[in-house]
């Protein structure tokens, strides 16, 4: 895609003349600004699923344990995966010169993004910490590494 330039002049109270030049790069600026639009639609689902999920592993533990459970699974799985989405864009960016940069952005996505969960969940006391977030640890391996490759393939388009 090739953008148009922009020439203008405007002149000065003291009547000098000053030019305005805006030129926009072809392809290489405008692939640094493609990447995929879909990091809230992704946090909806997760928040959705790990709400159910923190919901059965602790259902024994009472109503205002499950209530507890299910607003911390709501709100650090929405927030959770759509800044660890985001930050896959961002560590993308920065690391895409790199042979492995996929796989830096998707470990260094992911231990920040379970780093944030399990604080979220110990300030909470959520009962059965391991049960709960094991099965966000796993796929959230998948997502993080998966996203990574995602983000730079559609790049490379």
């Amino acid at each position: 895609m090739i953008q148009i330039s922009w020439l203008g002049e405007f002149w000065t109270d003291d009547g000098r003349a000053r030019h305005l030049v805006f030129i926009l790069n072809e392809d290489a600026e405008m692939n640094e600004l493609k990447r995929p639009k879909d990091s809230l639609w992704m946090g909806l689902l997760a928040m959705v699923a790990f709400i159910l999920w923190g919901l059965w592993v602790n259902w024994e533990h009472g109503l205002a344990s499950r209530i507890q459970v299910a607003v911390t699974q709501g709100v650090v799985s929405l927030f959770s995966t759509v800044f660890s989405a985001e930050l896959i864009v961002w560590l993308e960016r920065r690391f895409r010169h790199f042979k492995t940069g996929t796989v830096i952005t998707g470990a260094a996505s992911w231990v920040v993004f379970y780093s944030m969960i399990w604080g979220a969940h110990v300030l909470a006391g959520t009962p059965e910490l391991l049960a709960t977030m094991l099965p966000g640890m796993i796929i959230g391996v998948f997502f993080c590494f998966g996203y990574a490759y995602r983000v730079a393939r559609f790049r490379s388009r």
